[in-house]
């Protein structure tokens, strides 16, 4: 069925959901009609209209990356073969005179029973190779500099939502600090203190890190410019390399308002460095959780966010039953490799002894209890030569964990949601 001006308006307008102009109706017209005319010869003196399987013909061709509208009639004649021509020539009429539906010839591939294999992919890389109005992609370099500019941008312009979650880090910290030393009155080497603050600033981060890859009105956006030639890994390494500043302040708006709550008598510079690695490896997760939750699910992430942070950093941190995970190495391997307070708090405790040497007579008997036991059941999980205290072991971990994170996290921001990127 041949379809005329203004029925080729309404087919637009119904695959577009907006009205086109008179004369982009022309220009594709004219495309399509020309994409044809070393086919089946000039059709003078007849009305302009384009066929059902020619228009679904060029949109193939646009959707395979030739835009053959926009190549001369002797670029498109002469790249196909007389063979290539005859099965499209017979396939395009009898589309016409049979049914609506498009012919499914033996051996094609393709809805209008042409190959969309080896032979039109090698077709599709000569013309591609001509001169044309098709544009030029730029390559990874050049589109990681644009995304980082527009990221910056949007950076700063999400201004007072940052403050407003800082306000909650700080608010955070300080009651955190304000029970364990004056209501609790734990000493500032009280494991279970740094168990509890490497979970909130956990929570904390992997939360906020979910609208990096995970925002519900971005989304649409990266969708339809993954159809249209965004580099995937440009996109996560621009958008993860500005939320590095975004980790940095929370982590030290947390830490340092904990610091001068607790006044441990160690120096700050010492004392940051776990919750710097705990902050990258939450970080991770959250993109993790962001870039594998179906879009459906995207209000799920703050609840997977917490879950995660409890389960990972409570139960399966516990400093008083490291003594059953590292008993065997079936409990071992797996703590080590996904709870992160596994190795920010022995890195905290076994630093702040080293600094500051604690007297165990000057102790309660519960305190000492616990200060012994602690050093012999995190003495019992491996660790390198010659790092006692976990310090470089613990840094070794967590940053291979939260690298491995956001390779994960890539894989899934290039196959989850799939077929909305188109």
């Amino acid at each position: 069925t041949a379809l005329g001006e203004e029925d080729f308006t309404k087919v637009l307008l119904n695959c577009t959901g907006a009205e086109s102009s008179k004369q982009v109706v022309g220009e594709i017209m004219r495309r399509i009609e020309e994409m044809h005319i070393g086919r089946r010869g000039q059709r003078k003196g007849e009305e302009s209209s384009v066929s059902h399987p020619e228009f679904e013909r060029y949109l193939l061709e646009i959707h395979k990356g030739t835009y053959l509208g926009a190549y001369s009639t002797d670029d498109i004649f002469h790249a196909e073969t007389d063979e290539e021509d005859a099965d499209v020539t017979d396939s395009c009429r009898g589309s016409d005179t049979g049914s609506d539906e498009p012919s499914m010839g033996s051996g094609s591939d393709g809805p209008l029973g042409t190959s969309v294999g080896s032979r039109d992919g090698e077709r599709n890389r000569r013309l591609m190779g001509r001169d044309a109005l098709g544009r030029e992609l730029p390559g990874f370099l050049p589109q990681l500099m644009i995304f980082l500019q527009r990221r910056s941008i949007q950076w700063w312009r999400m201004q007072t939502m940052r403050l407003m979650f800082l306000v909650v880090v700080e608010f955070a910290a300080i009651f955190l600090g304000c029970f364990d030393n004056f209501i609790f009155d734990s000493p500032p080497w009280m494991p279970s203190n740094y168990m509890n603050c490497l979970i909130s600033l956990a929570l904390l981060t992997s939360v906020y890190s979910l609208r990096t890859f995970g925002s519900p009105e971005e989304l649409p956006i990266f969708w339809r410019e993954c159809s249209h030639g965004l580099n995937r890994l440009a996109f996560f390494l621009s958008r993860s390399l500005l939320d590095l500043l975004d980790m940095f302040l929370m982590c030290f708006g947390f830490a340092s308002a904990y610091y001068i709550v607790m006044v441990p008598e160690m120096p700050f510079s010492l004392y940051i460095v776990p919750f710097i690695f705990v902050c990258y490896v939450s970080c991770s997760w959250g993109y993790f959780i962001s870039c594998w939750l179906p879009f459906e699910l995207n209000s799920l992430g703050p609840f997977v966010s917490a879950l995660l942070s409890f389960v990972l950093g409570g139960i399966l941190g516990l400093p008083n039953e490291m003594s059953v995970y590292l008993s065997s190495p079936i409990y071992e391997i797996p703590i080590n490799l996904i709870s992160f307070t596994r190795w920010g708090v022995p890195m905290i405790f076994f630093a702040y002894i080293e600094v500051s040497p604690v007297d165990p007579a000057l102790m309660s008997g519960p305190q000492e209890y616990i200060y012994n036991s602690t050093i012999t059941d995190y003495s019992k999980g491996w660790h390198l030569d010659g790092d006692d205290n976990y310090w470089w072991t613990g840094m070794l971990f967590l940053s291979c964990v939260g690298m491995a994170l956001r390779a994960l996290a890539f894989l899934g921001l290039c196959i989850c949601n799939k077929s909305k990127q188109v």
